[in-house]
């Protein structure tokens, strides 16, 4: 669990006023203590781990299905909606903090160069060391970085797939296409274009994994979609 988050909001109001007070005290108790255990587990949480856990049965978890409470996907997967609605709330204002750190940080650094005694103009030494300085702060500030959370969380939806990481190797290959000129919006419009495409649709998206999507290929194919080929390119060399 992260430390960040050691808590979740629980309305009064809400939970006086809904149906889940009209049940028995054992399955308050069982719903309550099972929404604890999710955000316990960053809203990661697999229907047997979490009866294991709390000592019942899958049976008596039974209820809070029907009653809409809890959702079950690919029959091993718990989700609850409001807590999923608040964590994606409190990792994005943790992640505009930690922009504005980063910010504050770079504005820091700017300053302190700024401050520096400038070079002579007649010592050549200097104001190469100068120049190697202002190019590496201009390159640190350009940069373009991929959310590899935000990206999984798209491939997920867009292929129905529960993949948990990027891989290290699929990371670097992602950073090597933004060198080579590829934009984010190049690798989104790929997997919406492949999404599409009716090789990969009669193929399940099987050969459609997170390290397709990093190819040079792949994103020359699909990119665009008035320039979208046909996938019979024997996509799982790529896969």
């Amino acid at each position: 669990m992260s430390t960040d988050l050691p808590y979740f909001k629980f309305f009064t109001s809400e939970w006086l006023n809904g149906d889940i007070v009209l049940e028995s005290y054992e399955t308050q108790g069982i719903f309550i203590n099972l929404c604890s255990y999710y955000w316990h587990k960053e809203c990661n949480l697999e229907l047997s781990l979490a009866c294991k856990k709390l000592r019942i049965s899958k049976d008596e978890i039974q209820f809070l299905i029907e009653s809409n409470l809890i959702n079950i996907i690919d029959e091993q997967i718990i989700e609850i909606k409001f807590l999923n609605e608040q964590y994606e709330l409190f990792k994005s204002s943790k992640q505009k903090l930690s922009d504005a750190g980063k910010k504050g940080a770079y504005m820091k650094s700017l300053s302190k160069v700024s401050a520096q005694e400038q070079p002579p103009l007649n010592n050549p030494s200097a104001l190469r060391e100068e120049k190697r300085r202002e190019n590496k702060i201009n390159l640190s500030s350009t940069t373009v970085k991929i959310d590899y959370e935000n990206l999984l969380l798209f491939f997920n939806q867009m292929f129905s797939k529960n993949c948990k990481v990027v891989p290290t190797r699929a990371k670097q290959s992602y950073q090597a296409r933004l060198k080579e000129g590829f934009t984010k919006e190049c690798i989104i419009n790929s997997m919406k274009n492949v999404k599409q495409d009716k090789w990969h649709k009669e193929n399940n998206y099987k050969y459609a994994t997170i390290m397709y999507f990093s190819t040079a290929k792949t994103l020359d194919s699909y990119s665009n979609s008035a320039k979208v080929k046909s996938a019979k390119y024997n996509a799982h060399e790529q896969s």
